[in-house]
């Protein structure tokens, strides 16, 4: 193979994000569908999409020009392309339906872009309370406590376990008030900035959008939506049962379908499946299980398995459109209404407890 098929990207080429991987996917489906060459469609389209889309399509443009295949040249762009979209690649290729398996993956990638900006959003007027609770907090540990101290004082009411807490936050002050701010400011930063790879569309973006149950629950269902369609793919093109699951698992960029494939395929490869020794392995949607093994004609798995998948994201869509209703109702009773209550608590707590003592003290 010539070195030049070899070369990595330049250096100035960054791996891939959610908006890069639909325009890339839709454009490469809609040559694929026209009947072009990859290779010179891609080259071609280097010169129109603007920046990092325009020097991956000519990245890959060139390597296939020099004789490689998508599926060579999207595996020696690792450090750009995730896993599960080389997978989803090669799935494409085996079955000879390349645009139908691109598409499913930008209908995953555009949900999750979709759920982003919709938690973006929904972010804003939490994070706005949160802001004037804090400058009203500071405003409280500058002015009311001492306040509220010599008022302790006057009253001759002991100040024991008060006074050593609420002057040393005090005094460090100057330490934690524009910390505070600039942690949670790079916090969001950071999430905004991973949340929008083209990683974010695999198992592992859990830790980016999987911290309310409903958000996993969403993008698993597309997940397993892509799963369905690809292995529906491969079916059809006679690929063997053991290898198709594997292979539509990796796709779907779930990890742990991806691990529970392997077991479920070494149990196809054993003949297990129609038997009492069968066993839907640990993390794979037993809904799908039973489907690959119940029937092996293929005229009715293809069909149950299209239905399935229509199925999963049908449900994901009428989730996303749940989410993005009450997801901004949801941040701004979790962050600002905590905010709210500890800033309450800090200003009246005081004062309550004062008249509490002093009734208590006729």
């Amino acid at each position: 193979m010539p070195n030049s098929a070899r070369e990595k990207p330049a250096p100035s080429v960054r791996s891939v994000t959610l908006d890069q991987l639909v325009a890339l996917n839709d454009e490469m489906a809609a040559l694929a569908r026209m009947g072009m060459p990859l290779e010179s469609g891609l080259m071609e389209l280097a010169g129109d999409l603007p920046g990092n889309v325009g020097k991956l399509a000519g990245t890959l443009g060139q390597r296939m020009a020099a004789g490689q295949s998508l599926e060579q040249a999207i595996a020696e762009s690792d450090d750009l392309f995730p896993p599960f979209y080389q997978a989803a690649i090669r799935a494409g290729v085996r079955s000879g339906r390349l645009p139908v398996a691109l598409e499913s993956l930008s209908s995953s990638a555009r949900r999750v872009a979709l759920l982003r900006r919709s938690i973006g959003v929904s972010l804003l007027y939490p994070l706005i309370v949160l802001a004037v609770a804090y400058t009203l907090f500071v405003f409280v540990v500058g002015f009311w406590v001492p306040v509220m101290l010599d008022a302790y004082d006057a009253f001759d009411l002991s100040t024991a376990g008060v006074r050593e807490p609420a002057l040393a936050i005090r005094q460090s002050a100057v330490w934690w008030v524009p910390v505070l701010p600039l942690v949670v400011l790079l916090a969001v930063v950071i999430w905004w900035y991973r949340s929008g790879r083209a990683i974010a569309v695999a198992s592992q973006s859990r830790r980016w959008f999987g911290w309310l149950p409903s958000l996993g629950r969403l993008l698993r269902m597309g997940r397993m939506a892509t799963f369905a369609e690809v292995l529906a793919l491969l079916v059809e093109q006679q690929v063997p049962m053991d290898q198709a699951v594997v292979l539509a698992a990796d796709a779907s960029g779930d990890r742990t379908v991806s691990a529970a494939s392997r077991q479920l395929a070494e149990q196809i490869q054993r003949g297990q499946t129609g038997s009492a020794a069968f066993a839907v392995p640990a993390g794979f949607p037993p809904l799908l299980a039973w489907l690959i093994v119940g029937d092996r004609r293929q005229t009715n798995i293809n069909a149950a398995l299209r239905q399935t998948a229509d199925s999963y994201r049908g449900r994901a869509l009428r989730l996303a459109d749940w989410l993005t209703f009450y997801l901004p109702i949801l941040l701004t009773v979790i962050i600002g209404g905590t905010a709210t209550l500890a800033l309450a608590i800090a200003v009246f707590g005081p004062w309550f407890n004062l008249l509490y003592r002093l009734a208590w003290a006729q």
